[in-house]
């Protein structure tokens, strides 16, 4: 009987008893995360204390710590904005790289990341930061103001050049002493300076010619690769296209195809490499535009405006030259509008083309309507939103809205590039530099 009272006993206490361990239980939990929370903060201030006093090694092991136990964006930030002070951009990078994995439509970090480089004078990271930003659709106005204050960043690459050309296909014809080479948009220098001429390059091959007056083609490699054809005597070749080839004598012009070296065009009494599936030449005192099988595609004209590499057509319009000046030809190769310009530059994309007008350079679009009215000493075409002008003896470059990206600072500039690289000369040297807008150019 009393081990059964015992048992009713016992029975009676095992609420009272599991009662008390629920609340130790509930007890126990609430002060070890009461303990969680101060060693957090522990590690927080003994971070930002180490911080403060520059040593920075151990703070980011007490960051480390910290993140441990709870990670949040701000915390990131936190962390990002000791690595900009302490100058680690190999671990700011990494940070941010996580922050963009692990919080990919928070804009705010980055925010912090744009901000981190931008003091850093980091302009190509802010930009590829950007890319991100735009491409999730999560950019902000503080975003914004910062990629705009450096949009027209550049950096300058100097060479020992005394004649460039513009860029095409991604390289220019340079030359130093009385030979010529060709340079790349990076500043290397595939080809030497070794010869007596040379074309612009079409993506694979240059025309050249050696110091023996041979005249043959080379690729990117300085190998040779097609030869002038033998049966006439040649001057000098020009820049390849699509197979065919401009081959001048000393008073005519011919073309050949590179493949089989056959005669397919001319004589010409001068005329220019084909671009864009037509070449300007000349018969008499009048120039044409042909087609490739020969066909005559345009009236005569005094001339065409042609780029470096001997190209008439860009953002399918054309200037033929009427003797008093340019007027524009559209992709019909018809007069667009009765304007006639006193100079002109090609488009340089498919944005604003430099005319001059009155005595003074504007921009034009392809319609003949002025984006920019006349107001500069001379300029050259847009190309990414920025074109080269001079004013007061410099040239510097505007925006699309005709006001100064880089006030008027360099000797001399170029046209840019589909890549958003040019050259420029700086006041007071006889060489030019290769300018990289950094927007364009921060891989």
């Amino acid at each position: 009987m009393k081990g059964l009272e015992f048992l009713n006993d016992y029975k009676k206490m095992i609420p009272i008893f599991m009662g008390v361990l629920l609340v130790g239980s509930i007890y126990g939990r609430v002060n070890a995360a009461h303990e969680d929370t101060l060693t957090y903060e522990e590690h927080l201030n003994a971070a930002r204390e180490y911080r403060g006093e520059k040593i920075y090694a151990t703070s980011k092991e007490e960051y480390e710590k910290a993140l441990e136990m709870r990670e949040s964006l701000d915390l990131y930030i936190e962390v990002a904005e000791m690595l900009k002070e302490e100058g680690d951009d190999e671990k700011l990078e990494d940070i941010g790289e996580l922050v963009a994995e692990k919080y990919p439509n928070e804009p705010l970090g980055y925010e912090a990341l744009i901000r981190c480089y931008k003091d850093l004078e980091n302009y190509g990271k802010c930009f590829e930061q950007y890319e991100i930003v735009k491409k999730r659709g999560i950019s902000s106005d503080e975003i914004e103001d910062m990629i705009m204050s450096i949009k027209y960043e550049y950096r300058l690459e100097g060479t020992e050049y005394e004649y460039v050309t513009d860029f095409v296909k991604g390289y220019a014809t340079y030359l130093e002493g009385n030979r010529f080479g060709l340079v790349s948009e990076e500043g290397k220098e595939p080809i030497k300076e070794m010869y007596e001429d040379m074309s612009a390059c079409d993506g694979e091959y240059v025309a050249v010619t050696d110091e023996n007056n041979e005249s043959y083609y080379i690729d990117l490699n300085g190998e040779r690769r097609f030869n002038f054809p033998k049966d006439i005597k040649v001057k000098k070749i020009g820049k390849l296209y699509k197979g065919i080839m401009p081959v001048y004598t000393d008073d005519k012009v011919y073309y050949y195809t590179a493949e089989d070296g056959k005669q397919i065009l001319g004589p010409y009494d001068d005329g220019e490499a084909f671009s864009n599936g037509l070449a300007a030449v000349r018969e008499g005192d009048k120039w044409y535009l042909i087609s490739t099988d020969g066909t005559k595609e345009t009236e005569g004209y005094e001339g065409f405006y042609m780029n470096t590499a001997g190209g008439v057509v860009s953002n399918n319009r054309a200037f033929a030259n009427i003797g008093e000046g340019y007027i524009m030809l559209d992709e019909n190769l018809q007069p667009v509008g009765n304007t006639v310009y006193e100079a002109v530059k090609a488009f340089g994309d498919d944005s604003y083309a430099a005319v001059k007008k009155d005595g003074l350079w504007g921009f034009i679009d392809k319609d003949g309507i002025f984006a920019i009215k006349p107001a500069y000493e001379n300029a050259c075409s847009f190309c990414h939103g920025l074109a080269p002008a001079y004013e007061n003896g410099a040239w510097g470059f505007i925006d699309s809205n005709g006001k100064w990206a880089i006030k008027p600072i360099f000797a001399e500039a170029k046209t840019l590039n589909e890549s958003g690289c040019g050259f420029v000369r700086e006041e007071g040297k006889d060489t030019w530099s290769i300018i990289k807008f950094i927007e364009f150019n921060y891989d």
